[in-house]
């Protein structure tokens, strides 16, 4: 039996980027990696190679990990700070929501329980 090669497809830096973006976002992996239609140790290596961590020993280095000019750099570094601001919203925005029901849910747990009253009562039939 011989295997059929398979030929490498090439992504572009923009999608490997808007990739890793998603990856920071989502809790699962495997369904990103499935709608992008990609393998799921694939985003990991990206992801290493956009820390500058390479692949290990004996593997060629990825091309996104080598050295920005200073100016693409410098616009990479831009983009991410906005992207983070705009994560640290969201997540502001969704503790001031899940504060909020917690504070109601309180206030009427302590409504129930001042109310002098039993909560719940059967009548006796005799």
């Amino acid at each position: 039996m011989s295997r059929k090669k398979q030929k490498r497809r090439q992504y572009t830096t923009e999608f490997k980027r808007q990739a890793l973006e998603r990856m920071k976002l989502t809790e699962n992996i495997v369904k990103l990696a499935q709608e992008l239609g990609i393998q799921r140790p694939l985003l990991y290596q990206w992801e290493a190679a956009a820390e500058g961590r390479g692949r290990g020993k004996g593997k060629r280095r990825a091309k996104s990990a080598r050295p920005q000019a200073e100016g693409e750099q410098e616009a990479a570094l831009e983009e991410e700070v906005g992207w983070l601001r705009e994560a640290l919203s969201k997540k502001v925005k969704e503790l001031d929501f899940f504060k909020g029901a917690l504070q109601k849910v309180e206030a009427r747990r302590q409504n129930n329980a001042n109310s002098g009253g039993t909560a719940f009562t059967t009548k006796s039939e005799k």
